[in-house]
């Protein structure tokens, strides 16, 4: 009978140890734990840092996973970008994809550039200059004002020629001194009757 009693024994035992001996083995908890409410989310995690660690060991055994670039998935659609769309949103073609242009450098000039090229400082900043205002007369403001028209614009006439002669060039060309300026004409002849 203890033969009997043995062989129940090895045979319970058999059929306990039997599903974990010839089973696959057992899925093992994510290192991680999955939340499944935000309650979950919101509470500590025991061994956290162990945990992270085996996480991180597990990613690593695992081979590289390929990751669609541009994917939206509404049936299964590939989404690319038109070419006006890249420039318009601030990318340049490199020569072999579309880059994204580096932000604008902010540029700072020398008080004299900023005075050749039409600036001037108003108090608080570089301002630039107004337009010369083109100012335009009438034709008989032309006139009055020693203008004439030369065929296309309104000119200045030149400023008359004062010339000076030697005395003698006058006395030579008819002229006599009134006793303030050259005088055109004979000099007044006096008469005396002898009185």
């Amino acid at each position: 009978m203890e033969s009997k009693t043995a062989m129940m024994v090895g045979a319970a035992a058999a059929l306990v140890a039997g599903p974990v001996l010839g089973a696959p083995p057992a899925v093992r908890a994510p290192s991680i734990p999955v939340a499944t409410s935000y309650a979950e989310l919101l509470q500590p995690i025991p061994d956290a840092v162990e945990r992270l660690k085996l996480s991180d060991a597990e990613a690593a055994a695992r081979p590289p996973e390929l990751i669609l670039a541009q994917w939206v998935d509404r049936n299964q659609h590939h989404h690319h970008h038109s070419n006006e769309w890249y420039r318009q949103n601030g990318y340049y073609w490199n020569g072999a994809a579309w880059a994204l242009r580096p932000a604008p450098h902010h540029h700072h000039h020398s008080n004299e550039w900023y005075r050749q090229n039409g600036y001037y400082w108003n108090g608080s900043a570089w301002t630039p200059r107004p337009a010369p205002h083109h100012h335009h007369h009438s034709n008989e403001w032309y006139q009055q004002n020693g203008y004439y028209w030369n065929g296309r614009a309104w000119t200045p006439r030149p400023a008359p020629h004062h010339h000076h002669h030697s005395n003698e060039w006058y006395r030579q060309n008819g002229y006599y001194w009134n006793g303030n300026a050259w005088t055109p004409g004979p000099a007044p002849h006096h008469h005396h009757d002898g009185y």
